[in-house]
């Protein structure tokens, strides 16, 4: 079932804020503005981010046309935001086992959260949170990746499936993989491991210390992060010849 899928790098409406970050972030961007548009029909929805942090997602909703509800469900959310010109904005404190759902959503997205559920019995509620036609949304990673997300690993991010794995995980709790979509490729896991990981993560920080240094703050633009950005651009371009090998998926689900 798994399809990599390059039309996906033809969304215009995306969190460009998310694009200089490692090449699986940048492919989850587009894969997950992608899914919205396809599966989603444009007007008033009700829409859960599972995971969500800040809250962000929501300006992605209302740039690409939508209205509604946006609920933000966090362990420890961020309330940056509470309300847009056409969403209305909600936080909810809880993790995924506890959580009991206070309406029916057309959607819920899982972006980089799932590593975090360790058995997906603890989502039934899913199914009852959904509404008929509704759509689980949910970016995840390979059993491979580890050696890319040590860190993620520590912080308690490790239940990493394979493709051939989503279908048995989801169908514990009645829901079926619509779509998957392979995030990255060979030459992406490539510049992922180690040279972003090296020299834009582990010593980006000193890099930019020293470029601010050197001009005094005069700089306007992040020159690491914009050398980044067109790296994952490069890698995708190259990643048409080597489609294989992911570092995650981005899955619906019904």
């Amino acid at each position: 079932m798994a399809r990599y899928n390059f039309d996906i790098f033809q969304e215009s409406i995306i969190r460009t804020d998310r694009l200089n970050g490692t090449v699986y972030r940048f492919w989850s961007t587009y894969a997950i503005a992608h899914v919205l548009r396809r599966y989603l029909l444009r007007g008033r929805i009700e829409f859960l981010d599972a995971g969500g942090g800040d809250g962000g997602t929501a300006r992605l909703l209302e740039e690409m046309g939508f209205s509604g509800c946006y609920t933000c469900l966090d362990r420890a959310p961020v309330e940056n935001l509470t309300s847009t010109d056409k969403m209305k904005i909600e936080y909810q404190q809880s993790d995924f086992k506890s959580y009991e759902p206070v309406r029916l959503y057309d959607a819920v997205l899982f972006e980089s959260s799932l590593e975090f559920v360790d058995d997906y019995k603890d989502l039934s509620w899913l199914r009852r949170a959904l509404k008929p036609n509704g759509v689980v949304l949910a970016t995840l990673l390979t059993r491979n990746a580890y050696h890319l997300y040590r860190g993620f690993y520590a912080n308690g991010g490790r239940y990493y499936l394979n493709e051939g794995e989503l279908p048995g995980a989801f169908g514990k709790i009645g829901l079926r993989p619509v779509e998957i979509i392979p995030l990255v490729g060979l030459v992406g896991r490539l510049v992922q491991y180690p040279i972003q990981r090296t020299y834009f993560y582990a010593g980006g920080r000193r890099i930019r210390d020293a470029i601010h240094h050197w001009t005094r703050g005069r700089m306007s633009f992040d020159p690491a992060a914009g050398i980044s950005r067109q790296l994952n651009r490069l890698s995708v371009l190259l990643d048409r010849l080597a489609p294989l090998w992911p570092v995650g998926h981005c899955i619906v689900l019904r």
